[in-house]
């Protein structure tokens, strides 16, 4: 059998057969750069990336300038997550092919993963400039402007992405991210809800075969919430059910286990209960008149900003934070307490919202000299010591500390008595913040522009439309740290427990 019928088998969807066809030509000669290409390929095409790679590897070291192998390979790179080879291929691969889409796509897809959006829309620029009908393009363009806070031609970007293809649900959902972080609530939560039904979101919706609750007067009626995305979306969007309580005559309410008890301490009128599969035992879910996802209620209840009646929401065990402030005070006298987190661990995103305890914090711990910082960093406790340890040799006398009775990763109950045992809290936005901007406990945010910017923090405002006690602190520069931490330390400088 020749190349030429491997490949026709191969485009036929033989790909058993192919293979044999390929593996035949490099039992003969088993440096045939096409044979070892092809049968790289295939691999690739099964999902068989430790395959693929050997045979594209061979492939380049019998011809390293073959572009095909060059992108191929690429792929398998961002398959598995190394984006920085991935990026040194593509460059390779468009040395020899300057116009092929697909390679400028990756590489501005590649770029983004790697935080640098101006990169990546500069390649994505050329991608549309060359297939301007390419939705898929124009969505990965929007994302990239998105990023660089070009905002108006991220909106341009995803609405030419829609009308090219309204079936592109990414599109939309990232349009709707865009819109909301610009107050656009009408339009804004509309887009939103594309996330339920776009592959790459990561969200899977949770159904009960109920009618999905659109608005409807509640009086009377039974309405099951379903707590989605993580732990501080869920607390993010546990800030909307008192507005359900007031009208429904019975709310349930899903959510992640380790919140259950503080939600059902923090709302005594709802049924609280763990998500879990199957449906805990004590929700009917058959016989509830309505459900819904805890991400799509603001599409009713805050449909502008003039909805948003932010007020603490949560309450802590008042004996646990008793305890927790006595020992404090016992141990530490009358020092500030301020309570600190450093790092994100939520995928893809984490990296670029968690900063460098030793090299991006110094403006805060000058600013506060006399405080003692205890760690609310969640994670494994063997990091955050380490991370601690670090810190504390770079700045001997700075006291921070980690509280050995409190598990701030598995006791949330727990982290939210410490949280409101202390005197203010400042932290990269994650879980922390959250809680304790529900808490009604002081918060200082360092928010992250560029890929990590989150869409509820809105347009750089320096206040949070959804916890009355936030203030945000921006990066001025993607992935720079210095001007949040200063406009932190301005603030602490300012503020008296």
């Amino acid at each position: 059998m020749t190349l030429q019928d491997g490949f026709n088998l191969h485009q036929s969807g033989d790909l058993k057969g192919a293979e044999r066809c390929y593996r035949r030509i490099l039992k003969k000669d088993k440096t045939h750069v096409e044979a070892l290409y092809l049968l790289g390929s295939l691999h690739l095409q099964t999902g068989d990336h430790k395959r693929a790679e050997a045979g594209l590897r061979a492939a380049l070291s019998e011809q390293p300038a073959h572009p095909q192998a060059l992108y191929n390979l690429s792929r398998v790179l961002m398959d598995t997550g190394r984006y920085t080879e991935a990026e040194a291929h593509l460059h390779l691969a468009l040395s020899a092919q300057p116009n092929n889409v697909s390679a400028l796509r990756n590489l501005g897809v590649t770029c983004l993963s790697l935080g640098k959006p101006g990169e990546a829309a500069t390649s994505l620029e050329s991608a549309v400039q060359l297939d301007p009908m390419s939705a898929e393009a124009w969505c990965d363009l929007g994302l990239a402007r998105s990023q660089l806070s070009d905002d108006k031609g991220a909106e341009q970007a995803f609405s030419q992405a829609v009308t090219l293809d309204s079936t592109l649900a990414r599109a939309r959902y990232n349009r709707g991210q865009l819109r909301l972080r610009n107050a656009n609530f009408n339009e804004g939560w509309a887009d939103y809800e594309f996330r339920k039904v776009d592959p790459k979101s990561g969200i899977e919706p949770r159904s009960h075969d109920n009618p999905v609750w659109q608005g409807e007067d509640l009086a009377g009626k039974s309405i099951l919430v379903s707590g989605e995305q993580g732990l501080g979306d869920q607390v993010l969007h546990a800030g909307m059910i008192n507005d359900l309580t007031e009208s429904a005559a019975q709310v349930f309410l899903e959510c992640e286990p380790r919140l259950v008890s503080i939600f059902t301490r923090s709302f005594p009128s709802i049924t609280v209960v763990p998500l879990t599969s199957p449906p805990h035992s004590t929700v009917p879910t058959s016989k509830v008149d309505y459900e819904v996802s805890s991400a799509s209620l603001g599409q009713w209840l805050r449909p502008d900003s003039a909805s948003f009646t932010p007020a603490p929401y949560l309450v802590a065990d008042p004996a646990q934070v008793e305890s927790l402030r006595r020992g404090y005070k016992e141990t530490y006298g009358d020092r500030p307490l301020i309570g600190l987190s450093w790092c994100s661990h939520r995928v893809g995103l984490g990296p670029h919202k968690s900063t460098d305890l030793t090299k991006d914090w110094q403006p805060v711990f000058v600013a506060q000299p006399d405080a003692v910082f205890v760690s609310l960093q969640y994670g494994a406790r063997h990091d955050v010591d380490s991370d601690i340890a670090a810190a504390s040799q770079a700045f001997p006398n700075v006291t921070i500390v980690r509280d050995p009775h409190i598990d701030t990763t598995k006791d949330i109950d727990g982290v939210v008595s410490q949280i409101s045992a202390l005197d203010t809290v400042v932290s990269v936005s994650n879980t922390t913040v959250h809680l304790a901007g529900a808490l009604g406990v002081p918060v200082w945010t360092l928010v992250p522009l560029g890929p990590s910017r989150l869409w509820y923090w809105l347009d750089r405002r320096p206040d949070s439309l959804w916890y009355p006690s936030m203030h945000l602190a921006w990066q001025d520069e993607i992935g720079v740290w210095d001007a949040a931490a200063h406009k932190v330390a301005t603030g602490l400088s300012d503020w008296a427990p």
